[in-house]
């Protein structure tokens, strides 16, 4: 499972932070978001996969030890759905 974080909202940012395993923007269609505790808009991207254990890594790998995000959400028929 791969994934690209392109926004810092923090920071109001365009970033480009990627995981290790990463190839292709296309290869990455699912659109994520991730938060805070307090529900504050950290980060956003896109990942390969929201349906298995590894959706949860872009919150695993960067939200969590770069904000304390708590919380991932993935765009899913036009609404967002928390994980």
């Amino acid at each position: 499972m791969s994934w690209i974080i392109t926004e810092d909202h923090l920071e109001g940012e365009e970033v480009d932070i990627q995981s290790r395993d990463f190839v292709a923007l296309k290869q990455c269609p699912h659109k994520f978001r991730i938060r805070d505790g307090d529900g504050i808009l950290c980060y956003s991207g896109v990942s390969s996969d929201y349906e298995t254990e590894g959706a949860f890594r872009p919150l695993d790998e960067y939200g969590t030890p770069n904000s304390g995000a708590t919380e991932i959400q993935y765009l899913e028929d036009g609404s967002w759905v928390t994980l």
